[in-house]
């Protein structure tokens, strides 16, 4: 049996669980098609299943092997510091590995800059000893979000972050071993980097050389991603070879036989693992590169793709959830493309094909992977590694390893020469990327494309690579099967006949997005907002949370919206607000639509000003319709007491389904909606004020007398949101309560036939 088929097998053994049943499904049709038409005999369709099936319970006695053994009470602990410390701004934090074995999160909030100084003197392997408590990491609060929780698990078999209420450095036994050694060298390193390279150079430096991108700026490392060049920053088989490339042939001129070269490649490739950071990109490329020297000093014969199956294998028996990191993924995919096409397409080209060629294909291969994960994908993206690639093979990477070399071996500052030439390359490259980033149409928003259209584009990659291999003239038709694919994905929204409504996690604040019927309009009410006080310099962390930024706008890129119609903001508390610039940067908006009042701030004025875009200010009772939508404004924002009862209420009739969207509103407001209105009929109703026991008030209940009710609201809010009495009064008119802080983001799906509600927790 090929050990393709072995490392297909078991990647499905560990993705297979009670929800993923389809996968077992598909390996038993494809058994007994193959059986059925002779092309597997029984005894391969029988090695499959138990391959299969052994994946399936080791994934499982891993996972219970790997099961915390902490009660949640635990406030004190000890452990090895098994982490670079890494110092954010006024904030620490470092993986720990206790006397049991498990791991956990450290987290600690640094009080003076004198102690973020003194915790410079953490280093890996130090044994510390904390007073603290512990927490479970944030679970995925938000439809297409990030879950925190399952990255730690996944990733480093963490399931405790724990908050420190002290940390001192007295409290810790520096560490011992060649392994201790190695991480305070890289550590002392990195610092030593920064502390003597231009600003331009030494988050780029440590990144080539260390692995360590906590020193480039999250716009930057945006930006590369977007492009497509994100590997480019990632310690990968580009990088392990030409170090290794260069090694090497330094020891041949200097006299060193070919085995012994080898043999001391084979020794060092551990070592340039662990200086790197271990990430999986780089063991992979570690490990491929040390069974070449192994296969070259042994003379063994094998494949490079039975090479690259080996190393997959070993990598999932050591740690089956590897499985789940995109490094892994991307790393393992795009090898393989490359490989599989080395043999017939990339043969005998000249060089510059060989890298047109290759870099399409890997492109393409990693394009489903890129668009469930980042939703969008660039067109720049080819011809940029095309450029990028051999410039930063050849000449970037040699001359960032010289430079380094350079600085630690020459007693005098020599490696200030090509340190300014890096620099000025480096300012020079991010002000292309930053001129191509800002060209009109290079970024292509799709969306996270469903099972059947991922499936459609991994069947149709392969076709491609197989009539590419038969004959080259034959690639009409497979171009045209992915190129529907992503048309099909880019007009699906044109053709949904759904309409949905999701109340976003936001913490305390609230954001909104309703998309009408067949993609005809889409509106966002309000942007959340996290409060950043005022901090001196040495508070401050490398990239602050962003509700707008991080939350809404990744939402409508997942569901592939590309602009919004109108952004309502319902009025200028920065819960309501703060995220609108975070989002205007990341999605195209249209127009901001406020509420007109006499009564306007000047700051509420700055601030829409500032927007630079178009501003509608909306008084009562406006109404307009969309298809078979219709909205109308209710209240008049002519108050004078509060910003809240200023808030702009929305009234939408979204095909027969009647939403109220109340903003921060009180009773007194609530009370004057009831009277102007004494007609209104709504289904359902975002509770005002976040549940505030001064808003939702009886008379306001028993008029509207909605289904469901939604509260947008944080965990543990220090404003004891909802307040008991406003629950107390949904509950006695049995209408049904959505929350932020307990169902995470609720989606109200309107279908022709039918409405229903869904949430990202049960």
């Amino acid at each position: 049996m090929k050990l393709q088929f072995i490392a297909i097998t078991a990647i499905l053994g560990i993705l297979t669980t009670t929800t993923r049943w389809w996968l077992c499904a598909f390996l038993i049709s494809y058994l007994i098609f193959n059986f059925y038409r002779k092309r597997l005999s029984f005894l391969t369709c029988l090695a499959i299943t138990l391959i299969y099936l052994f994946f399936i319970l080791y994934t499982s006695f891993y996972n219970n092997l790997h099961a915390t053994q902490l009660p949640p009470d635990q406030t004190s602990i000890t452990g090895t510091i098994i982490s670079t410390p890494n110092i954010d701004g006024n904030r620490i934090t470092f993986r720990l590995k206790l006397p049991n074995k498990e791991k956990i999160l450290v987290k600690h909030k640094i009080q003076t800059e004198k102690e973020q100084d003194e915790l410079k003197n953490l280093y890996y392997g130090d044994v510390c000893s904390f007073s603290g408590e512990l927490e479970l990491p944030d679970a995925n609060g938000n439809f297409y979000g990030f879950n925190y929780r399952t990255y730690l698990k996944n990733t480093f078999n963490i399931h405790w972050i724990f908050n420190t209420t002290k940390l001192s450095i007295t409290e810790c036994v520096t560490g011992e071993g060649i392994l201790t050694a190695l991480y305070r060298f890289r550590q002392d390193r990195i610092a030593m980097i920064n502390e003597e390279f231009p600003d331009d150079l030494r988050g780029m430096m440590n990144t080539l050389v260390f692995g360590d991108r906590n020193g480039i700026e999250e716009d930057l490392q945006e930006r590369y991603q977007s492009l497509g060049l994100i590997h480019l920053l990632a310690v990968s088989g580009l990088h392990v070879g030409t170090i290794l490339g260069l090694l090497y042939f330094l020891l041949i001129r200097a006299g060193v036989v070919k085995e012994t070269a080898l043999w001391f490649l084979l020794i060092s490739i551990p070592f340039i693992i662990l200086l790197t950071g271990g990430a999986p990109s780089v063991i992979r490329a570690g490990l491929m590169a040390a069974v070449v020297c192994l296969i070259l000093l042994l003379r063994i014969k094998m494949t490079t793709l039975n090479q690259l199956c080996m190393i997959l294998l070993g990598l999932l028996l050591f740690k089956p959830t590897l499985v789940y990191s995109i490094g892994f993924q991307l790393s393992f995919l795009i090898t393989t493309s490359l490989i599989l096409s080395s043999k017939t397409i990339l043969r005998d080209l000249p060089p510059y094909k060989q890298l047109l060629y290759g870099s399409f294909i890997a492109q393409l291969a990693s394009l489903p992977i890129v668009l469930w994960n980042f939703f969008e994908f660039s067109i720049w993206s080819l011809p940029l590694n095309m450029i990028f690639i051999p410039f930063m093979t050849i000449v970037l990477l040699p001359c960032i390893l010289l430079t380094f070399s350079m600085f630690l071996l020459i007693p005098f500052p020599v490696w200030e020469v090509p340190s300014t030439f890096l620099s000025f390359s480096f300012k020079c490259l991010h002000l292309v990327l930053q001129w191509v980033d800002n060209l009109p149409l290079g970024l292509m928003t799709l969306g996270r494309p469903n099972a059947i259209l991922l499936f459609g584009m991994v069947i149709s990659f392969y076709y491609l690579l197989v009539s590419w291999e038969l004959n080259a003239k034959r690639l009409l038709l497979p171009f045209i099967c992915i190129l529907l694919l992503i048309g099909a994905q880019f007009v699906h929204p044109k053709m949904n006949a759904n309409a949905y409504v999701t109340f976003l996690d936001v913490g305390q604040g609230d954001a909104i997005v309703i998309e009408l019927q067949f993609r005809k309009a889409v509106y966002v009410i309000d942007t959340g907002g996290s409060i950043h006080f005022n901090q001196e310099k040495w508070m401050e962390r490398s990239n602050e949370f962003d509700t707008g930024e991080d939350i809404v706008a990744h939402f409508l890129k997942a569901r592939g919206i590309r602009k919004v119609d109108a952004l309502i903001l319902s009025h200028g508390d920065f819960d309501h607000i703060g995220g609108t610039e975070g989002l205007m940067e990341k999605v195209r908006v249209e127009k901001v639509v406020y509420g007109k009042s006499n009564h306007l701030e000047a700051s509420e004025l700055a601030f829409l000003k500032g927007l630079g875009v178009p501003i509608q200010l909306l008084g009562e009772n406006v109404s307009w319709k969309i298809g078979s939508s219709s909205f109308q404004t209710l209240n008049s924002g002519q108050t004078r007491d509060s910003r809240n009862n200023r808030s702009l209420v929305m009234y939408a009739d979204i095909h027969d389904n009647r939403f109220l969207f109340t903003g921060d509103i009180n009773h007194k407001i609530e009370e004057k909606i009831i009277k102007d209105y004494p007609t209104l009929e709504v289904d359902y109703v975002k509770v005002a004020h976040h549940g505030s026991d001064t808003s939702t008030s009886q008379p306001f209940i028993n008029r509207i007398n909605p289904k469901a009710s939604f509260i947008s609201v944080g965990t543990n809010n220090r404003y004891n949101h909802p307040s008991s009495s406003v629950i107390e009064r949904l509950e006695n008119h049995n209408i049904d309560i959505f929350r932020t802080d307990e169902h995470g983001a609720i989606m109200v799906i309107i279908s022709p036939d039918q409405t229903r509600i869904k949430t990202v927790s049960p």
